[in-house]
């Protein structure tokens, strides 16, 4: 093809390019106070440059063009779809100018592979130089006691050396992938973690969580091996998702022991709301970090003040102690719940989203309403309404936001006839 023709051709693609990215309501601000005409300049040519480098030449073009995206804090996802956007619009000016035969088509479709490739390992460079201090800071912040020194020294360094190993695309691991031959495999041996987690369902799943870790390292390598980087990239992300999964389930269970000593509500038992601003506000963080979601109810005895008419405040007491034990044992161990004021509690389910959460609180719902609660000589019926909300890692609301939705949806279930879970 002629160059000048095909210039005109990169030219034309560029314009419809650069206005389609300028209209993203989301990437409009990154062109805030910028010449849209010395950009596109820049691209073109950078782009026709791109077209007659050799692979090591091109790698570090866009390895660059990826570090550099990074650090305007464009997600990789929004620099990939635009990357499809231009493949989009060089094809269908080719079409337009009659000039997409197959081998063309073909040539740019493999081009764009190797600049998608490319460019996340630009992402991914930056990714691991922030994630290396993260995790470190997470693990000294959040893992205490005995346990402590030698868990951290033997995870920073298996982390360390698996980053090392993916910055300088080494193919032979100098890690130990094999999770049975792994040296954190012996600290996570049943009696060694009892040290710092007496409950076996979280035994299990972090034993669960450091399985599928060594998985995802095995696919970096295989994905190193093969030069297919994009994977590495979401490969590499998996395994920083479960490395922070695998931190916070200590970190529930070291503030679980830490809220045993804490100051409890003298009637139930139950934590008080001292405590609770402080649990929420870190079951937020670990959501954030781990991308998983959380939820929470607000629940209300219904009725209660009939109750406390008829049979006096002490059976009031004795039926407010009752709820708070079967909304106790309706909840899983991970749960958390607080008594929040007069007739109302608050539970807090970690790492669950809407539809399990509905299920939880229906459970519990029917439990208060199938029970007769004993108090003195009297048997006393009761129901509870309650109002749920599901957080998701990527809504910014703050705890006092959560509990007014989840609150709202509580009003919302006594409109409705009481008894009801609403969410």
């Amino acid at each position: 093809m002629d160059k000048k023709i095909f210039k005109d051709i990169i030219k034309k693609a560029y314009e419809n390019f650069i206005s389609e990215l300028v209209d993203d309501p989301y990437l409009k601000k990154f062109f805030e106070n910028r010449s849209i005409e010395k950009i596109k300049e820049n691209q073109i040519k950078s782009f026709l440059t791109s077209l007659d480098e050799n692979e090591e030449e091109l790698r570090d073009r866009y390895i660059n063009l990826g570090k550099f995206h990074y650090s305007l804090n464009l997600p990789y996802v929004e620099f990939f779809s635009s990357i499809e956007k231009l493949q989009k619009h060089i094809i269908i000016t080719l079409t337009k100018e009659g000039l997409a035969t197959p081998e063309i088509i073909t040539e740019f479709f493999i081009f764009f592979e190797r600049i998608k490739d490319f460019s996340a390992l630009g992402y991914l460079f930056s990714i691991i130089e922030d994630d290396r201090v993260i995790i470190k800071k997470e693990i000294e912040k959040k893992i205490k006691r005995q346990f402590q020194e030698k868990f951290i020294k033997e995870h920073l360094i298996w982390f360390f050396d698996l980053t090392s190993d993916i910055q300088n695309l080494r193919e032979k691991p100098s890690i130990e992938i094999d999770e049975n031959r792994c040296k954190i495999k012996e600290l996570l041996d049943p009696e060694n973690v009892k040290v710092l987690l007496e409950d076996s369902k979280d035994i299990e799943q972090l034993r669960f969580v450091h399985t599928t870790i060594h998985e995802n390292a095995k696919e970096i390598y295989a994905s190193i091996k093969k030069k297919e980087y994009l994977k590495l990239l979401e490969a590499y992300i998996s395994l920083v998702k479960n490395v922070l999964s695998m931190i916070s389930i200590f970190t529930v269970a070291i503030a679980r022991e830490n809220i045993e000593k804490s100051r409890r509500d003298p009637l139930t038992d139950l934590l008080n709301r001292t405590v609770m601003d402080m649990i929420i506000a870190r079951t937020i963080e670990i959501s954030k970090i781990s991308e998983t979601p959380f939820s929470i109810a607000m629940l209300d005895v219904d009725n209660f003040k009939r109750i406390n008419d008829t049979y006096g405040h002490i059976v009031g007491d004795c039926v407010l102690k009752e709820i708070a034990k079967i909304i106790k044992k309706s909840l899983r161990k991970s749960d958390f719940v607080f008594r929040y004021g007069g007739e109302e509690f608050l539970v807090l389910l970690p790492s669950t989203d809407s539809k399990h959460a509905y299920r939880i609180m229906e459970r519990t719902r029917k439990n208060i309403e199938k029970a007769s609660i004993k108090c003195d000589s009297h048997k006393i019926n009761v129901t509870i309404s309650i109002g749920l909300i599901t957080v998701y890692p990527d809504e910014t609301l703050n705890i006092k936001q959560i509990i007014q939705k989840a609150d709202q949806n509580l009003y919302t279930a006594k409109k409705k006839g009481k008894n009801l879970v609403i969410a």
